[in-house]
């Protein structure tokens, strides 16, 4: 895989900006300064580093978070804070995205990933996929 592929499928930033970031001696792999975005990389031997921090070779990232009130589950709501918002830079990825939705107003656990197959696995209504909600009422449930 290429260095400048490697890096856009798993940073936030563009092929054209990591050419010029790679251009610019600010990537290493193995320690060494590389200029070369064609250079090929082993995800799984090869240490990269971008700008001094390591970027993960794994293919896909996975992450849980503990979903405060006050965050939409959509980066495409101008306006609203998004969960993206919670997550370190470092693991911002292009197509990072909440697997399901929690409301706005909603708290719990909620899973983000960029392997839109295993998303599309839960939240597809034919896979069958078990989900639990606990509820906490404002005020006791009245039948009526």
């Amino acid at each position: 895989m290429r260095l400048d592929q490697f890096l856009s499928a798993r940073t936030m930033y563009s092929r054209r900006e990591l050419r010029q970031m790679i251009s610019s001696g600010s990537v290493t792999v193995d320690g060494a300064v590389m200029k070369k975005s064609d250079f090929p990389v082993k995800p799984e031997e090869n240490r990269v580093c971008l700008m001094g921090e390591h970027v993960p070779g794994a293919p896909y990232l996975y992450v849980l978070l503990n979903k405060p009130k006050g965050y939409v589950c959509s980066a495409d709501e101008p306006g609203q804070h998004s969960v993206l918002e919670l997550i370190p830079p470092a693991l911002l990825r292009k197509n990072l995205r909440p697997v399901g939705r929690l409301d706005k107003d909603s708290t719990g656990m909620l899973l983000l990933t960029d392997d839109g197959q295993m998303a599309h696995q839960i939240i597809s209504v034919r896979s069958h996929a078990a989900k639990f909600y606990r509820i906490v009422l404002a005020r006791p449930w009245e039948d009526s």
